[in-house]
């Protein structure tokens, strides 16, 4: 796996876990944040990374072994970390996306909490936002808010200039999530913070899916 052409190959290992059999107790945007847990914070035992995910310690067992199928994970006497091979990818998918990171300034959303992703330079992959705030929904959000930063301003699909209608919360936004051109902000409210957070990147993987990869 290298670059963008890795990143691909893991969406669609992502998009397709446990074809047959019951349903697992995590979901694709599960994996994916174990690897960007381990890839900031590694190496961790599974004790820690469950705490970190908020999935219980079986569930935990059986993402790090689909990780280590892919290889991209290994384990030593520190705990589990990244491989050679996972690190380059991790490398590679952090500078295509940021986050989940939590929120913290008033949103026009009912929730009691609130993260956003960016996903970098694929504004342009949005259609109506409608996509990407059913990915969070369906991932336990509450509401989800989807904006991309084009020519200096803050946008929200199909037609909304946040800069303008309400630029306070441009302002917040900008300065947590520091947008550069194209990029797309995403941020799903919940109940609780790792729902938030999951939500998010679940609409990330969508909008990552359905974009051309840098």
């Amino acid at each position: 796996m290298r670059g963008s052409s890795g990143i691909k190959q893991l969406l669609e290992t992502l998009s397709t876990i446990s074809p047959k059999g019951p349903a697992p107790a995590f979901k694709p945007q599960h994996l994916l944040y174990a690897l960007l847990i381990l890839g900031e914070r590694g190496p961790l035992g599974r004790k820690r990374l469950s705490e970190s995910m908020g999935l219980g310690e079986g569930s935990i067992r059986t993402v790090l072994q689909r990780l280590r199928r892919l290889g991209l994970v290994s384990m030593s006497r520190g705990g589990y970390g990244l491989s050679e091979v996972g690190r380059e990818l991790y490398d590679a998918l952090s500078s295509q996306l940021f986050g989940p990171r939590l929120v913290g300034f008033e949103l026009p959303i009912k929730a009691r909490h609130a993260a956003g992703v960016v996903v970098r330079g694929l504004g342009e992959a949005v259609r109506s936002g409608v996509e990407e705030r059913d990915a969070a929904v369906k991932a336990g959000a509450d509401a989800a808010l989807i904006f991309i930063f084009r020519d200096g301003k803050l946008l929200m699909p199909p037609e909304s200039n946040i800069t303008s209608e309400q630029p306070k919360l441009a302002e917040d936004i900008s300065r947590e999530f520091k947008p550069g051109e194209e990029d797309v902000i995403i941020i799903a409210g919940a109940e609780d913070p790792q729902t938030a957070s999951y939500a998010a990147l679940a609409a990330g993987l969508t909008l990552l899916q359905a974009g051309k990869l840098t």
